[in-house]
């Protein structure tokens, strides 16, 4: 279920966003700050450098997150920057450019208005939202920019880890050790998504006989844009407040809640956002629960189960990036009654 307020898609909040960062540094600057909240940059030539440039050391201090950079420099290297011809002009060459590609008809394959809806539990579209491990992300973020490359009418869906992926050391003694730094989303590229009223999209699912909400942040990658669940709200309890706290957690169940956030939840929030995807691409197993949403939609709609999975088939698209047993998570029937067990009808 979700928010029955009239909501938007993020983009006004993306731009809120940039807006406001803009006023934080000096006005020469205010492009960098709007490129700041789009990941073309990252992959535009040029694009690296003209926030690099301003300060190299502090670039890699506030791992080369944009947003931190602007909000984190010295005045006096803004200003120098700011007085600097050829920086100003590479900046505006930058923004031109995203506001050409931006503004470019979308692909004729798929209708804009029925965009793919694309499905993943982790994504490596910049360092600095660190919300992947290895190479399914690698392979997910770089399908957006393709996607973004192609004009090709696109969402995504993923949930916003707070702790990421672990990391990993040598101790003194030689042994490994993991740790987890705090994605603080607040500072990335990122904005909760908002309603009319300003207040958060929040969208709810039920997992073991209790209410999990969800606010929804849009991260935007060149023409695609990235919605992540998030669970990390006052209304909920410390065990739901987990579920999107680390990417791939250790426990099977926290893994469980997860797959039902990203694949149910996710068709929630789009729903909530108006978007009806004519395709539905899975990227691994660990949305499968959104084939089922899906159905149970369409179900909900006056179509019989048997007619809502043909549909569903219709337009579903699968994809695996690990097809050994290591890699798909199964669960036994009584773990999933256990935790969807409510939601069979009589």
């Amino acid at each position: 279920m979700s928010s029955s307020r009239a909501v938007r898609t993020g983009s006004e909040d993306l731009e809120r966003a940039a807006q406001t960062l803009a006023a934080r540094v000096p006005a020469p600057l205010g492009g960098l700050a709007r490129l700041a909240y789009n990941y073309r940059w990252s992959w535009l030539p040029g694009g690296i450098d003209a926030f690099r440039d301003i300060d190299p050391r502090r670039w890699r201090l506030c791992g080369r997150n944009p947003v931190r950079m602007l909000q984190e420099a010295s005045w006096e290297a803004l200003c120098r920057t700011a007085e600097d011809q050829g920086a100003l002009e590479r900046i505006a060459a930058l923004e031109d450019a995203l506001r050409d590609d931006l503004a470019r008809p979308a692909n004729g394959t798929v209708d804009p208005a029925r965009p793919v809806a694309f499905f993943c539990a982790e994504y490596a579209v910049h360092a600095s939202l660190p919300i992947y491990s290895g190479g399914l992300g690698a392979l997910a973020g770089d399908i957006l920019k393709e996607a973004s490359d192609r004009a090709l009418p696109m969402v995504a869906v993923g949930l916003m880890y707070r702790r990421g992926y672990f990391r990993q050391r040598i101790d003194s003694s030689g042994w490994q050790q993991e740790y987890w730094v705090p994605t603080d989303p607040e500072r990335t590229p990122a904005v909760v998504i908002t309603g009319a009223d300003g207040e958060p999209l929040r969208v709810t699912i039920r997992v073991r006989g209790k209410d999990v909400h969800a606010h929804v942040w849009r991260v935007d990658v060149g023409r695609v844009p990235l919605y992540l669940l998030d669970t990390e709200l006052p209304e909920n309890d410390g065990v739901t407040r987990w579920i999107t706290s680390r990417l791939y957690d250790g426990d099977p169940d926290t893994r469980l809640a997860q797959y039902a956030l990203l694949g149910i939840g996710g068709v929630a929030a789009l729903r909530a956002m108006g978007i009806d995807p004519g395709v539905v691409h899975l990227n691994e197993g660990h949305a499968a629960f959104a084939a089922l949403a899906l159905a149970r939609d369409t179900v909900a709609g006056g179509a019989s189960f048997d007619d809502a999975l043909e549909d569903v088939r219709r337009r579903l698209v699968f994809t695996t990036h690990t097809p050994v047993p290591a890699g798909n998570d199964t669960y036994p029937p009584g773990q999933i009654l256990d935790a969807f067990g409510e939601h069979r009808k009589p």
